[in-house]
């Protein structure tokens, strides 16, 4: 139901503690923004539960979970939030369902080496 624009950026830094990766991540920063603001695929890092956030609207995630970032929608974190910004993601349902879709705190998302 959704794709992610082509390009993502070569990876430098390796993801998991020790021992052979599962997956080559780039966590910069920089590169995270500037693949979510081109709408590419990102991967979590870590779980993130939204029960902690003041709001709803936010995006429940699982460590290595792929999402597609929607272009053009970093915001800040607003007063109360558990992260200083966020991006407004989507990700096919865990069961195969329906695309679900929510604000992720960029801190928590790497770009991925691999396409999905």
């Amino acid at each position: 139901p959704f794709e992610e624009a082509p390009g993502n950026p070569p990876p430098v830094e390796v993801a998991g503690p020790g021992g052979p990766p599962e997956e080559a991540l780039l966590r910069d920063r920089a590169a995270v923004i500037a693949a979510a603001n081109a709408g590419r695929t990102l991967v979590a890092t870590d779980d993130y539960d939204p029960c902690q956030e003041p709001h709803l609207g936010y995006l429940e995630l699982q460590v290595g979970e792929r999402v597609v970032a929607q272009a053009q929608t970093l915001q800040p974190g607003e007063q109360g939030n558990c992260f200083r910004e966020y991006i407004f993601c989507l990700r096919q349902e865990r069961d195969g369902g329906e695309v679900e879709g929510g604000w992720v705190p960029t801190e928590l998302l790497a770009v991925p080496a691999t396409p999905p």
